[in-house]
């Protein structure tokens, strides 16, 4: 039962980013561990994708973030819905597919019958993988777009 029980915890599990605090450079609000005891005690957070590791670092599994890397990451997500809703307006509806290293957009789409992307005679859009190179990109993007205005 309590293995059932720890099981039901992590389905509850908060899914996303956490924000470090850059100000003061701690990660672990006095809030968070009032609100869970857990983490105080075995440094792995019942409700959020954290774990502290015996050096009080993060473990790599810790989905945490900066400030400055999630504003980066917000405004680019911005630009690229505006943006797509500008080359929709415009009436662009080109069909323009992902591949990465395992598997294509086409894996997922409801679509193949009726869209007609066939990969023998057009090229797939190839994704960044490593979270360095894509978080450069998203800031020169977001850079570009600022010194326009």
């Amino acid at each position: 039962e309590a293995l059932a029980q720890k099981e039901q915890l992590k389905s509850r599990r908060l899914d996303g980013m956490i924000v470090l605090d850059e100000e003061n450079g701690n990660l672990i609000s006095d809030e968070i561990c009032d609100m869970d005891s857990a983490f105080q005690e075995n440094k792995s957070s019942e409700f959020l994708n954290i774990t502290i590791k015996t050096d009080n670092t993060l473990t790599k599994a810790s989905q945490v973030t900066s400030r400055s890397t999630f504003n980066t990451v917000s405004d680019y997500m911005k630009k690229s819905v505006i943006d797509a809703d500008r080359r929709i307006s415009d009436g662009d509806i080109s069909i323009n597919p992902y591949k990465d290293s395992t598997k294509t957009a086409c894996t997922y789409c409801h679509y193949k019958e009726v869209c007609l992307f066939d990969p023998k005679y057009e090229s797939y859009r190839c994704l960044i993988s490593n979270s360095d190179e894509a978080l450069e990109y998203m800031k020169k993007e977001v850079d570009s777009d600022e010194k326009l205005d």
